[in-house]
């Protein structure tokens, strides 16, 4: 299940793009640079390869549904922005080791660990080379 956005083709996209050319006339797309800061990641999947009661229904799904819908939405604008930008593009959001919720005061020595983890090569790279 994943939200779908028009295509960076589609003539909403260029008409968005159009507006904002109108307001900045001297703005190029290959000037400009997006540096994400995410607040760590939890990759997911449902490995049912092999598993023969892989059928699962909304009691199954129900309680995933609401992480699927804005993990989607969130993976699709990552996607999109670097499909438009390419290089000028960065995001940084470390893999958490477990799904932590954004308020959980609980897991913050765990967190402050995954920070102080974090490779920063690339978005050091990416700083001293885009910006």
């Amino acid at each position: 299940l994943l939200s779908q956005p028009p295509p960076l083709t589609s003539p909403l996209c260029q008409v968005a793009v159009a507006k904002v050319k109108a307001h900045f006339p001297r703005w190029k797309l290959a000037h400009v640079r997006v540096l994400s800061l995410g607040t760590g990641s939890f990759p997911y999947n449902a490995d049912l390869q092999g598993d023969e009661n892989a059928d699962w229904g909304i009691r199954q799904w129900g309680p995933h549904l609401l992480d699927i819908l804005t993990d989607g939405s969130s993976v699709n604008v990552d996607m999109n922005v670097r499909l438009l930008l390419d290089q000028g593009y960065h995001r940084l959001d470390p893999q958490l080791p477990w799904r932590i919720s954004i308020d959980n005061t609980e897991a913050l020595d765990e967190l402050l660990q995954v920070a102080a983890d974090v490779d920063l090569q690339g978005t050091l790279d990416f700083l001293e080379t885009k910006w």
